[in-house]
């Protein structure tokens, strides 16, 4: 009977074993940790980095804006209302491209929402504004997607009827098109 234990102990890990084990698979915890920690730290500091270009490239974007319009408004008559309200545009918009390109996002963000909150109607308004200029832009961009080129066009001839019925409901299109009657060459 004593050879029965004897087999079965040695199929039985010992509890230095186990210990070892268990440190084993603490450690390897612990590296997957720091391994996941490190992805997330530069994924992060990517993302600021982009973040700040964007941002960069926003603020430069608003500058080009201003001194378009200061531009302008030195065009105009001095002193008339358009040429004040330009300068007036101007002026707001090259402070508000600094104040971009100085504030971090949470400060943005801060500011926005006070914003907001002291003037509902004329944030709503704006949101409204920039809703509806975003909403022209992506119409504007998906119409010249759709344009027809010479680089979808082997042939370089323009597909007239496409043209032609572009913004038309298909089964208009398909209608014959209405005659125009022949003039008397006089005015009527």
């Amino acid at each position: 009977m004593s050879t029965s234990d004897d087999m079965s102990n040695e199929h039985r890990p010992s509890a230095a074993s186990r210990a070892d084990v268990k440190a084993q698979a603490r450690q390897a915890g612990e590296d997957m940790k720091s391994a996941a920690s490190d992805v997330a730290q530069s994924a992060q500091s990517e993302v600021e980095q982009k973040a700040v270009t964007a941002k960069r490239n926003v603020a430069d974007e608003v500058s080009n804006v201003a001194s378009a319009l200061r531009s302008a408004s030195e065009q105009l008559r001095d002193g008339s209302p358009q040429e004040r309200t330009f300068a007036q545009v101007a002026d707001s918009l090259a402070n508000a491209s600094e104040t971009i390109r100085d504030k971090d996002f949470g400060e943005m963000a801060r500011d926005l929402q006070s914003y907001a909150r002291d003037n509902p109607a004329v944030f709503l308004g704006g949101a409204a504004l920039l809703g509806f200029a975003a909403a022209r832009f992506a119409k504007a961009s998906a119409e010249s997607d759709e344009a027809p080129s010479a680089a979808h066009n082997p042939h370089g001839v323009a597909d007239t009827q496409a043209t032609a019925n572009r913004g038309v409901p298909s089964s208009a299109s398909s209608a014959t098109p209405p005659t125009i009657p022949p003039t008397t060459g006089g005015l009527a």
